[in-house]
């Protein structure tokens, strides 16, 4: 059974952890929350916060990790990057870009870069490069400017393998302030190292105990200088 989350002009959270939700956050949320259940078991959940001029969408499915047996341990995170295969309606890469771009699409952010059980060997971050520049002349052909995102739990986290991927190819860098963070790097610091890359952001917050992305400025990533890096640095993606 699936949930469709929509948040009207901005993300919505409480600020707690989900498993600690008290239950006088529980019941302010429950006042601004519409709820409605489709003929085919779909819930719509919809809360308007006028925070922020952005809308966003999310869709959540009652099954993953959280109900997995030892046994069956990290098949629903391998499903998951299925999803990001591609389908029989747009079984090539370069039809899933024509797409973006027909729908006014301006920018294509990829991950990658996957840990093997053995380690990580040198020749990795060369094919990885080699991926990521076909991935820019994917985009550049269809005026998309591509941007590589690094990600927790891949060869590129912290700061020392951000210089070493971006050294290596030639496509943008999508800094995503979180996964950043909890690499130990400093997001900011990062940016104005590679601001000459960089016209498409995720701000994103964080906090290390417990571990948990957050809103911005609810953890440990002051968004204060962040911004005035990207304002320093001349960024134009606002």
């Amino acid at each position: 059974m699936a949930a469709l989350v929509a948040s009207a002009l901005a993300g919505v959270t409480t600020g707690a952890s989900p498993r600690a939700l008290s239950a006088q956050s529980r019941a302010e949320l429950d006042k601004v929350l519409r709820r409605k259940v489709l003929p085919n078991g779909l819930e719509i959940i919809v809360v308007e916060n006028h925070g922020v001029p952005i809308a966003t969408l999310e869709i959540d499915v009652r099954n993953g990790a959280f109900t997995q047996s030892p046994e069956y341990a990290g098949l629903a995170h391998m499903y998951e990057h299925m999803f990001f295969k591609a389908n029989k309606d747009l079984p090539e890469p370069d039809m899933f870009t024509d797409r973006a771009a027909e729908l006014g699409a301006t920018h294509l952010v990829v991950g990658g870069g996957a840990k093997r059980f053995d380690g990580i060997r040198e020749s990795d971050y060369h094919k990885l490069a080699a991926a990521l520049d076909r991935v820019k002349d994917i985009g550049d052909a269809r005026g998309l400017r591509a941007h590589y995102h690094p990600h927790l739990s891949t060869i590129v986290e912290g700061p020392k393998s951000v210089a070493k991927i971006f050294d290596l190819t030639a496509i943008d860098f999508c800094p995503d302030t979180a996964h950043l963070a909890a690499a130990g790097g400093d997001p900011a610091q990062l940016i104005r190292d590679h601001a000459a890359r960089i016209s498409y952001v995720h701000l994103k917050g964080f906090q290390r105990d417990p571990f948990a992305f957050t809103p911005l400025d609810r953890g440990d990533i002051p968004t204060g200088p962040i911004l005035q890096a990207l304002r320093d640095t001349g960024y134009q993606g606002w």
